[in-house]
């Protein structure tokens, strides 16, 4: 209790800045003074975020961002809610602090000074003079650490308001192992109307029409019902395969800052972290501010649970229709870069299905693998997944303790179990599971025809023993 009390006070700390004012987590209910204050300010802002002026013809609301003194319309944004009357600026909605707002940004902020060294240090030295547009890997300079690809980043395509769709193919592929790239920077001498290694910088980036929508979620698992409310996030418009949808965007913290939070937002029951790349052994920068006083530097961390933007709300699912990728552009090396979502499939934007005389409307949600369930957690009972999908691996978290209790149950008590709990920041506590690719079906049918080698070869061992044993009899 006293560790989570000082890990409150640091992130209270760190939040008190100038730059940006941080709602702060806490574990106990404020003065009543400061609570009737903050009741106050969310019950005016909820009345402006509700008031006709906001309200859309389809019954949703303008997303707003939240200031001090005024509010901007996220013009691309709407929201609604149908189940209940949370709205969706309150960082946690489903616990009992219920007046802790977070900010809408489309930039990472970095604000440790460790950090802002790091990146200073490591400055990107590299610029590329191509006069192709980039299509070639090999010849490009900023193809660093992707020489071995064969083709381009992306392939731009351009909406009906002429915005940039950069569509990347390594997207759609099941198999593909290349999640980190080397974009082309601003400072490049290469055509960036033509260049096809240009996205995060580019202003004329599409920026998909999208509703944050209350949904209640439900499953059954073993005879028993499981539901939740959650938000979630919807397009508006037909997102093809291979798009470019939405940047992850949050506050860049230390691996060490990252446990600190992690195990406070575990006691709210919420969590937004999510780990970038770790440092390449090779390089020697990187181990030395590894071992250095900084303590566990790498991996960075992005923590958008007090700012950040429509990427917050993507839920987890078994079989998605969104890939995250790596695009490092301000650094030489891969350790700090940017976080990015492609479709990796079609996303419809609604649709309608005749049940006898009703038609009702449905809109695909946009969601990611979390793959929680890798690894076994210190938690008491299993968490069931509510994805409803046909590939659902039923648990989103599994339970070490639950899984000793049924070993226990099934008299398998006296084996030794190895736990295989690990320390925090490698545990996917949130997203960093996201830096490895999944393996592919072909893989996965792959390693199932090995299994069952193995296990035929054990059987023929055993069928041998037993015939020369009964020979000798």
């Amino acid at each position: 209790m006293v560790a989570i009390k000082q890990s409150i006070k640091l992130i209270e700390e760190i939040s008190d800045t100038d730059d940006v004012d941080y709602p702060k987590l806490n574990q106990e209910q404020p003065p009543k003074n400061k609570t009737a204050t903050l009741k106050k300010k969310l019950t005016a802002f909820s009345k402006q975020s509700k008031s006709p002026s906001h309200r859309k013809d389809d019954g949703s609301y303008q997303f707003l961002s939240i200031d001090e003194d005024k509010h901007k319309v996220i013009e691309h944004l709407t929201w609604s809610n149908d189940i209940d009357d949370q709205t969706p600026y309150q960082i946690n909605c489903n616990s009992d602090n219920q007046l802790q707002l977070w900010k809408y940004s489309n930039e990472n902020l970095v604000k440790e000074q460790n950090i802002q060294k790091y990146i200073k240090n490591k400055a990107r030295k590299t610029f590329c003079k191509c006069t192709d547009g980039c299509q070639t890997p090999k010849k490009c300079a900023c193809y660093k650490y992707n020489k071995s690809l064969l083709n381009r980043t992306y392939e731009a395509k351009y909406h009906h308001d002429n915005t940039m769709i950069a569509i990347q193919n390594r997207a759609i592929q099941r198999n593909n192992k290349t999640l980190t790239f080397n974009e082309c920077h601003p400072k490049c001498a290469c055509n960036k109307d033509l260049c096809q290694n240009f996205l995060m910088h580019s202003e004329n980036k599409h920026k998909w029409k999208g509703v944050i929508k209350r949904v209640k979620k439900q499953a059954t698992l073993k005879g028993v019902k499981h539901e939740a409310v959650m938000w979630g996030l919807f397009s508006l418009e037909l997102i093809p395969a291979g798009a470019y949808v939405v940047e992850y965007v949050g506050e860049v913290i230390t691996a060490k800052e990252g446990d600190k939070r992690g195990k406070i937002y575990d006691q709210q029951g919420m969590s937004y972290l999510f780990d970038m790349n770790d440092p390449d052994e090779s390089d020697d920068y990187d181990m030395k501010v590894q071992e250095s006083g900084y303590g566990d530097f790498f991996p960075l961390c992005l923590d958008a649970a007090f700012l950040g933007n429509e990427s917050r709300f993507v839920n987890h699912c078994c079989d998605p229709n969104l890939k995250p990728f790596n695009i490092v552009t301000e650094i030489e090396g891969h350790t700090y870069h940017k976080i990015v979502f492609f479709a990796t499939k079609h996303i419809l934007p609604g649709y309608q299905i005749q049940i006898y005389k009703f038609q009702q409307y449905f809109r695909e949600e946009m969601t990611i693998d979390y793959k929680w369930d890798k690894n076994l957690l210190n938690i008491p009972k299993n968490v069931p997944c509510l994805c409803e999908k046909q590939k659902c691996r039923k648990y989103l978290i599994r339970s070490f303790e639950e899984k000793q209790h049924q070993d226990n149950s099934t008299n398998q008590s006296n084996t030794e179990i190895q736990s295989p709990l690990v320390e925090r920041r490698n545990s996917p506590n949130l997203y960093d599971f996201l830096l490895s690719d999944t393996l592919s079906e072909d893989s996965n049918q792959v390693k199932k025809k090995r299994i069952k080698k193995k296990v035929f070869k054990i059987h023929k061992q055993q069928h041998k023993s037993n015939n020369c044993e009964s020979t000798k009899i």
